[in-house]
């Protein structure tokens, strides 16, 4: 079982995870699915100007006060899609909320692990 940390962009005062590829992963994916699901995990991020994104924000407006963000249930579904499918390549991604958005965790198993 190999632990990969993906970093957030130092330079980028947004949540914003850098897209260079893996070494370990090099056999395993292919570079365009993992752009493609680090791409998708980070528009989560992006700020949204919709009417419904402005009336999410406003219900909750009194639960400031509490540990979880706006965007947790979205990431935690978008998360869900993605270890469907990377699973199946025995690979699972950790929700960043574990590590406090420093990183994102990409986990691979050897076939002999899963059994």
């Amino acid at each position: 079982m190999y632990k990969i940390h993906v970093p957030r962009n130092p330079l980028k005062k947004e949540i914003y995870f850098l897209e260079n590829f893996p070494q370990k992963l090099q056999f395993v994916i292919s570079k365009q699915e993992y752009i493609y699901f680090i791409r998708k995990i980070n528009s989560i991020f992006k700020p949204k100007y919709s009417i419904l994104y402005i009336l999410k924000v406003l219900t909750i407006i009194p639960l400031l006060f509490t540990k979880k963000n706006i965007y947790d249930d979205d990431l935690d579904k978008l998360i869900r899609e993605i270890n469907n499918d990377l699973l199946k390549k025995h690979i699972c991604i950790t929700h960043p909320k574990y590590n406090n958005y420093l990183y994102l965790e990409i986990i691979y198993f050897n076939k002999e692990d899963v059994r």
